[in-house]
């Protein structure tokens, strides 16, 4: 399952955007992107407002074919595509 799993099973980890961040970052670069992938959304649901991490979401919605034909043409900055997602 994921790298951090006992950590994430306390009840105190479950909403730290720091764990959630980190667990998100060593899942992405270790291949997993399903589970990267949810964790990051999981993040963005708990904070919308939340930066952290939101340039791999979208490059993984981007990879997943998630992102609109306006998105995949805006200019190549992971901000600006971040926040075209999310708007």
């Amino acid at each position: 399952m994921g790298y951090l799993r006992p950590i994430l099973d306390l009840p105190s980890c479950r909403t730290n955007m720091t764990v959630l961040h980190l667990n998100a970052m060593i899942e992405y670069f270790a291949g997993n992107d399903q589970m990267a992938l949810g964790i990051l959304q999981k993040m963005h649901k708990l904070e919308p407002k939340n930066l952290r991490g939101m340039e791999i979401l979208a490059a993984l919605y981007a990879k997943e074919r998630r992102v609109s034909k306006k998105e995949r043409t805006a200019p190549c900055d992971h901000f600006l595509i971040s926040m075209t997602i999310f708007s």
